[in-house]
């Protein structure tokens, strides 16, 4: 160290692993937190939405409740639309994803190779338990954030759910 200039730093090489041990971990921990916020804003859009649709078809599920369709009925029928479109939506996601990582993998290992260490890892590597967790969470996260929507439209009667001014006083409320 003392043939060394002045601004030359020695450093070991166990120093150096555990500096990119920490490098790596802080990027799967900021990784994991955006992708639960990611989650999250889904889920607030998704219960926006089926909101939306719900108070659209105020008309027709009151109309279906006149024929004689029931409460559990109307619940079945919100939840079931929805669960078709989580099922698309998350497939449809998970290939999305797979290639949209795919793609910026090649991108942050050639950032990493330039400025930090050289890497040769350019294949995406993907279990089958990772696809399930993504199924089970774009699943499950649909059908929570359908939830209240759903549980909206059985709350009212037939006659009050067709009377508009039914609507206008719950949203003063």
């Amino acid at each position: 160290q003392k043939s060394l200039p002045g601004s030359a730093l020695l450093v070991s090489i166990d120093s150096q692993a555990d500096s990119m041990r920490e490098m790596t971990r802080a990027f799967s921990i900021n990784l994991k937190a955006l992708g639960l916020l990611s989650l999250l804003v889904g889920m607030f859009l998704i219960y926006n939405t089926m909101t939306f649709l719900v108070m659209q078809r105020r008309r027709l599920i009151g109309s279906l409740r006149l024929l004689g369709v029931t409460r559990q009925q109307v619940f079945k029928l919100i939840i079931g639309e929805a669960l078709l479109l989580a099922v698309i939506g998350t497939l449809l996601g998970i290939a999305l994803g797979i290639a949209l990582g795919q793609g910026l993998l090649y991108l942050i290992s050639g950032t990493i190779n330039a400025i930090y260490f050289r890497i040769d890892a350019a294949s995406l590597m993907i279990t089958p338990l990772q696809i399930g967790k993504g199924v089970l969470l774009g699943i499950s996260a649909t059908v929570l954030a359908v939830l209240p929507p759903a549980l909206e439209a059985t709350r009212l009667s037939a006659v009050k759910v067709l009377a508009r001014s039914q609507l206008e006083s719950g949203s003063r409320r």
